[in-house]
This record gives C-alpha cells, sequence and structure tokens, in this order.
C-alpha cells in the first residue's frame, strides 16, 4: 500500500510498501497532480504545450562544409599548436577539428619543444 492508498484511507504507508523509491515519490505527485486538476477544472496540459513549442523553435545546427582553406590551416598549425587554439582560429568546435583532422590523417597530439642546454645558450 502506497501513499495513494494512504490517501484514499488505506492506513499509513511504511518503508516495507516500497513508498520510499523516487519512483513511488513520482507516482505520487502524479496523483496529486491528477487530483489537483479534479478538483478545479483546470486542464494541466499547459506546460506540457509549452515544452513542445521550445522545442520545436530550436533551431537545427548550422553545418559549415571543410573549404580547402580551412584543410590548409588544420595541416599547418597542427603539432605546433593545440586543438583549441586550431578549432578557435578554423571558427569550429574542438571535436569537430579532431574529427577531422583523424579523418585526413593528422595528429594533433603536440610535439615536444627541444630542450636547449646550458652549454648551447
Amino acid at each position: 500500500m502506497g501513499l495513494r492508498a494512504a490517501r484514499l484511507g488505506g492506513g499509513e504507508p511504511t518503508p516495507a510498501d516500497g513508498v520510499t523509491t523516487k519512483a513511488a515519490a513520482r507516482e505520487d505527485d502524479d496523483f496529486a497532480d491528477f487530483a489537483l486538476q479534479e478538483s478545479t477544472g483546470e486542464a494541466l496540459s499547459v506546460d506540457r504545450d509549452m515544452a513542445k513549442a521550445v522545442a520545436r523553435s530550436r533551431e537545427a545546427p548550422v553545418r559549415r562544409p571543410w573549404s580547402k582553406d580551412d584543410v590548409r590551416l588544420l595541416k599547418r598549425m597542427a603539432r605546433k599548436e593545440p586543438a583549441a587554439k586550431i578549432a578557435k582560429a578554423l571558427k569550429r568546435t574542438e571535436g569537430a577539428t579532431r574529427q577531422k583532422a583523424t579523418g585526413v590523417g593528422i595528429s594533433l597530439s603536440m610535439t615536444r619543444k627541444k630542450r636547449t642546454s646550458a652549454k648551447e645558450r
């Protein structure tokens, strides 16, 4: 017996009834919303309509094709600059930049700069 039964006069809920689970709490909230809707006569579908309107207004992201100049810049900056800096120069996300580099066969891992010893300075 859950909270719903307790509200309807079926006794006090106990942890053995499974009332402590999140699913039972959610079910209880749904029941309360239904009871509110029944007593007031209001439709609670307003929230659902707003959610659908927000979902519809979201536009698909614009995908720009990679130009030859973009690929040239990627190749020139690879292994010399961090991936985040290359992505910013290309005005693309770091993930898109890494994907393109992998597709073209370029490594974006940085090469270490050679240290100069004290004798050479």
